[in-house]
């Protein structure tokens, strides 16, 4: 890094852990893609979670203090910012341990080669920490919800949504975009954007952001796995003598024959129009319910009985 990581977040070396956060997320703010559209403000961004990377974690911003940049070539591994610090105490003018000299504690030339990478040897073991690279870290996976009728979850397609995300530092800020919903997405799954979370460290890839869908209520149907429940008023009438129902779908109206004598709550099966999805396709269930009036003419009472007389003295 061009510039010291205390001054990429415009911290003295002595801040504390709160002074460190609390600059990192003022920075995030003011920075994040999502926020600023300044051509640079993707690199800045970068440049700023790779300093808070380091520094909000004691062991290596420890490391940091002591070897500087060093310990990032090395990726913070002690032994190798160990060995490098104790072979630069006890070199000479022409190398670490003068020059020809063995290295210490029997090892050789292949050994530390396949410890530390090609290229190292006794005649350029004085520069061998240069071989380091910070190894590439993925950013942070960041999470937000979304809500969306219940019809677009059972067909998918496109879908504007806006939201607050979090930059995991406690603050959050509006976002929108337009997002390709699934045919068939339970309530509480969840959409991955690749590459929409905070930006990765070292050169390493974005993080994702993992949407959570709340999938609004529907007056008319409830969903169980990807069977379709409805509920059809039916006269006592209809219900008694059999008749012709209309049963809405999914994919719209249809008529449904129900046999004389069908029951309050007796459900049919309408095979194939439940939600369609990878899994399959599911059913619809439609539970009958059967309603009376709340007025009787004369005549219709007298019917009635008439009909209960004769339903009594067959039994």
């Amino acid at each position: 890094m061009a510039r010291g990581l205390y001054e990429i977040l415009g911290v003295p070396e002595n801040a504390d852990e709160k002074a460190i956060k609390s600059a990192y997320k003022k920075l995030a703010k003011k920075y994040h893609p999502d926020l600023n559209k300044e051509p640079d403000a993707g690199e800045k961004m970068k440049e700023i979670n790779k300093a808070y990377e380091v520094l909000k974690d004691p062991k290596k911003r420890a490391l940091y203090d002591e070897y500087g940049e060093e310990a990032i070539k090395a990726d913070f591994n002690e032994d190798v910012l160990n060995s490098y610090k104790y072979s630069w105490s006890n070199q000479g003018s022409n190398g670490p341990f003068g020059p020809g000299a063995d290295w210490p504690f029997g090892f050789d030339d292949d050994f530390l080669g396949s410890m530390f990478g090609g290229g190292f040897g006794r005649s350029n073991g004085s520069s061998f920490h240069q071989n380091y690279q910070p190894r590439p870290t993925k950013g942070e996976d960041l999470n937000a919800d979304i809500s969306i009728d219940f019809m677009k979850a059972v067909k998918g397609g496109q879908e504007t949504v806006s939201f607050m995300v979090s930059d995991g530092m406690g603050q959050a800020h509006p976002v929108t975009y337009d997002i390709q919903i699934p045919q068939g997405i339970k309530d509480g799954q969840k959409i991955r954007l690749a590459g929409k979370g905070a930006p990765g460290v070292n050169g390493g890839p974005d993080g994702d952001l993992l949407l959570k869908v709340n999938v609004r209520p529907d007056s008319t149907f409830t969903r169980e796995g990807d069977d379709i429940q409805v509920t059809i008023p039916v006269d006592f009438t209809d219900a008694l003598l059999g008749a012709e129902v209309d049963v809405p779908t999914l994919d719209g109206v249809v008529s449904m024959k129900i046999p004389a004598g069908t029951q309050p709550d007796q459900r049919f099966k309408l095979r194939g129009k439940g939600v369609k999805s990878s899994r399959g396709t599911g059913d619809e269930y439609a539970k009958i319910k059967v309603t009376l009036p709340k007025e009787l003419s004369d005549e219709q009472k007298e019917l009635i009985q008439k009909f209960k007389d004769s339903k009594n003295a067959a039994e």
